[in-house]
């Protein structure tokens, strides 16, 4: 006798797409929420690590009375790496990091590995002069400035015992306060922000400020100082009078607490680049005589500087603008100024104040007939073959009897701080 053998009966065509339909929507449902989840945990991880970088900078300040190193990128000896200054990780002798080599030797290897101050969501960071792949720029207030001052006090004597070149550090303003002084922001916006603009969610970066709370985008108010940058390159192409939302981005950026020129020493800062890299040609400096007093820095041959920001003018009037140098040499270059009108946004007007040569001279002016509001403003410096020597940007005040107002230091006006400039990170 036959038995028949029933097979279990399949889901039919209808059946199936019903499923897949189901399936459909709740992953069209879940897969966003997963998303979300992910990149707010990332988010919340990569500001624990920009935090991280300031509190470590914090910490390391009272061993110097306050100050902190001009090495940009030293904290991570703090964090328990190693400094290019000093033997690699294998043995191998100070300066093992050249971001030249080929191939990289182990030391180059192991630093590129470590991910401590690396964003999770940042493919392809910038590398540390110290090989180390970091996703966070330390401004210039945490980098040679003394954080005592950050509660507004005025600024402590430099010690007797410094770390080396401290001397070309950034002094905060005095009235400055901690929630106010930028220490470390992200490099770049990668994180959702949960806000919109025009109907789009907007994608922020994230800021640690001097007293360690942290802000996913900034809202404002204005911070104190200028937004710097610079490139390597001998001409200010592409930068002079572009919009800032079109800039390209820079190969080092910092916030600018200090005045407006000096006696060169504010190239300190470009000293931080990386070692050895021989796209900034930065072994320049001593072979042409102009050690700055026994200083030794090097600067590269070729670079172009852009400040931005605004100025609240302390008093209406005509304010005149220009640059004062000494000792300037070079065979090609310029400084360069744009003030827009009250209200405005990213200066893309600009006068070239110079080169004039040795002495002083005003060649911009500007009215101001409101000092309730700000003044987007932007300076720019480029040197395209060689440079040595003094210069700043000056400023003074007409006072209306054809003199000059001695707010601005009279005549001779006065180089420019940042105590009236301030900027929107």
């Amino acid at each position: 006798m036959k038995h028949r053998i029933r097979l279990p009966k399949g889901f039919t065509l209808i059946e199936l797409m019903v499923v897949i339909t189901i399936i459909s929507i709740l992953a069209a449902l879940i897969v966003p929420a997963l998303q979300r989840a992910q990149a707010t945990a990332m988010a919340a991880n990569c500001m624990a690590r920009a935090k991280a970088i300031a509190a470590t900078i914090a910490s390391y300040a009272p061993s110097w009375d306050g100050w902190t190193n001009p090495d940009r990128d030293a904290f991570v000896k703090e964090l328990g790496y190693k400094l290019n200054t000093e033997q690699g990780y294998y043995g191998e002798a100070a300066g093992w990091y050249d971001p030249n080599t080929n191939p990289p030797n182990q030391s180059e290897l192991y630093a590129s590995r470590i991910k401590d101050v690396r964003c999770p969501t940042d493919p392809k960071p910038n590398i540390n002069r110290h090989g180390i792949p970091q996703s966070y720029v330390v401004t210039s207030t945490f980098a040679g400035g003394n954080i005592m001052s950050h509660i507004g006090a005025v600024s402590p004597p430099k010690p007797s015992v410094q770390p080396a070149s401290l001397s070309g550090g950034s002094i905060v303003q005095v009235g400055m306060t901690a929630d106010q002084i930028l220490a470390v922001k992200e490099a770049g916006k990668r994180h959702p922000s949960g806000r919109t603009l025009g109907g789009v969610e907007t994608i922020e970066g994230h800021y640690v400020f001097a007293d360690l709370h942290a802000t996913l985008g900034y809202a404002g108010p204005s911070i104190p100082g200028l937004k710097a940058r610079a490139w390597h390159q001998g001409g200010p192409g592409n930068i002079k009078g572009v919009a800032e939302s079109k800039l390209k981005t820079p190969d080092y950026e910092t916030v600018w607490t200090t005045q407006m020129g000096g006696d060169g020493k504010w190239l300190y800062v470009l000293n931080q680049l990386p070692a050895g890299g021989s796209d900034w040609n930065i072994s320049h400096s001593d072979s042409q005589g102009w050690n700055w007093g026994g200083w030794g820095q090097r600067w590269p041959l070729t670079f172009c500087w852009r400040w931005d920001g605004v100025c609240k003018f302390p008093k209406t009037g005509v304010y005149e603008f220009g640059i004062h140098q000494d000792r300037y040499g070079h065979e090609s270059g310029e400084l360069g100024i744009g003030v827009m009108g009250q209200g405005a946004n990213d200066p893309t007007s600009f006068t070239v104040l110079g080169p004039p040569g040795n002495g002083q001279a005003f060649v911009y002016n500007k009215n101001i007939g409101d000092v309730s509001d700000s003044y987007p403003m932007q300076f720019l410096f480029w040197s395209g073959s060689d440079w040595h020597g003094n210069w700043n940007f000056h400023w003074r005040l007409q006072d209306g009897a054809g003199g000059y107002d001695s707010l601005l230091g009279g005549t001779g006006g006065q180089v420019m701080n940042t105590t009236y400039l301030s900027h929107y990170p």
